[in-house]
């Protein structure tokens, strides 16, 4: 069994306060088992985080959906790997702060990113859009605190 790092706690402290709030009479007060060691547990915690602190956030790893439809199959057909490729490079997660496009990417340890990746982080900062890397929830969440610093 793996450790949890102070910030998933705090995340799963802040899911059960949010759902205190929202159902008093003690309905739904379990709290998601999040983790951060994979790619889409760290994604999870990031939507997550972003939209209990009310800020509108959508997950657009295609990869991630097909699995999950698939089941616990991890075949791709054809037609999907098309309609894959032309989403290469693009960020998993995207959200609105202060009324800007904000795109995140999750870069585990030792990875770094792609041509793809950086062909889609020059797209968006010229479109004048936020590109974010995430390595971890505790990096995401002091980037975002600097980046609601420079708005306020």
């Amino acid at each position: 069994m793996t450790m949890k790092t102070k910030e998933v706690k705090d995340l799963e402290r802040m899911y059960v306060e949010c759902r205190q709030r929202k159902y008093p009479d003690g309905t739904f007060l379990t709290s998601p088992s999040y983790e951060e060691r994979t790619r889409e547990g760290l994604i999870k915690c990031i939507i997550d985080y972003l939209r209990l602190n009310d800020i509108p956030a959508d997950n657009n790893d295609q990869t991630q959906m097909f699995s999950e439809t698939m089941g616990r199959v991890r075949r791709i057909s054809a037609a999907d790997w098309e309609k894959l490729k032309n989403h290469w490079g693009k960020s998993p997660i995207s959200a609105i702060i202060n009324g800007l496009t904000v795109k995140i990417e999750i870069l585990r340890k030792g990875e770094i990113q792609s041509a793809d990746q950086i062909a889609y982080q020059q797209l968006v900062e010229a479109a004048g859009g936020i590109y974010c890397t995430a390595r971890s929830l505790a990096s995401f969440k002091e980037w975002i605190k600097t980046q609601l610093q420079k708005e306020n």
